[in-house]
């Protein structure tokens, strides 16, 4: 009681900022429920049409708010997704209305159409390197439908962080392995990167990550030494220290009590510490991309910000 009153006043002018949320949910599930949700909203007569019309036009403010609504769409008509598809694979296309196309997408990856040119574009070196990252990105939902590892994108998308020498694309790759880090030759990696990548922002992502992997005892301890290294940049501290929130021990309770005690820790740490210590955070949510709704109460995509 004590230890909870303690971390609730040293960072209570943060507090309303991160009200609670509902409890975790596993990310397939909260992905079915997005589909769910959209495949409802697509029901409605007539909106496909109207949105096509809309996207086929030549105003671009018209079109991306078209995009939006296809997402509704591409899931379920081969008309939206060959539209969509044909815009995003057109390199003379609007390069913003490209970005769009992969984020609404990323409702239809199941389709091998949709997976080869994301992919196909994720991996072509005379791309840009933000639209590959984000095509990397838009096939998260894809491999979250194959835990086994059996999914032949894993594998090429592991190659991609291993071997990409951009960032940008790197971290776009590293992103779109979240749903199966639990697997070990993904995981494995991804923690290599976190530890001793030479790009900070990287190494972030990559600890991001390893959030479904933190059932492991080898990566929860190297975790867990980011976390506490005091001589560790403190940008990387942060996720190491919020990965902790998925550990529920009185150990790591007390490890996060004693963060937020320690006057000589900085700020962003016991920040850290005091966020992750309330597991349900809204916060957490938001940071690794977890099964969450919006104000509205439609489940979130987490496509919308990038």
């Amino acid at each position: 009681m004590i230890k909870s009153l303690l971390l609730s006043l040293v960072f209570a002018a943060s507090s309303s900022a991160f009200a609670s949320a509902p409890s975790l949910n596993h990310f397939q599930s909260g992905l079915q429920r997005t589909r769910a949700a959209l495949q409802t909203a697509a029901a409605q007569p007539g909106e496909l049409k109207e949105l096509l019309r809309r996207f086929e036009s030549n105003d671009t403010i018209s079109r991306i708010n078209a995009l939006n609504g296809l997402k509704a769409h591409v899931f379920s008509s081969s008309e939206a997704r060959r539209s969509v598809l044909a815009a995003y694979k057109n390199i003379s296309e609007d390069y913003d209305i490209r970005r769009r196309c992969a984020k609404t997408l990323s409702f239809a990856t199941m389709y091998p159409a949709v997976q080869d040119a994301l992919l196909s574009t994720a991996e072509n070196p005379t791309e840009a390197p933000d639209l590959r990252g984000l095509s990397y990105k838009a096939l998260y939902a894809e491999l979250s439908r194959d835990e086994s590892g059996r999914s032949p994108l894993i594998g090429r998308i592991v190659s991609a962080v291993k071997t990409e020498s951009d960032p940008v694309i790197r971290r776009g790759a590293i992103w779109a392995l979240f749903p199966v880090s639990e697997l070990p030759f993904v995981n494995k990696p991804l923690l290599h990167i976190g530890m001793w990548d030479e790009n900070k922002d990287v190494r972030v992502d990559a600890l991001k990550s390893l959030y479904r992997a933190m059932g492991d005892a080898n990566i929860a301890q190297s975790v867990k030494k980011i976390a506490l290294d005091k001589s560790e940049d403190r940008l990387v501290r942060f996720p190491a220290v919020l990965l902790l929130s998925s550990i529920r021990s009185l150990e790591i309770d007390d490890l996060f009590f004693k963060i937020v005690a320690d006057s000589s820790e900085h700020r962003t740490i016991r920040s850290a510490a005091s966020i992750a210590f309330d597991r349900q955070s809204v916060h957490l949510k938001y940071y690794f991309r977890l099964p969450r709704v919006d104000q509205d109460g439609s489940p979130a995509d987490p496509l919308s910000a990038e």
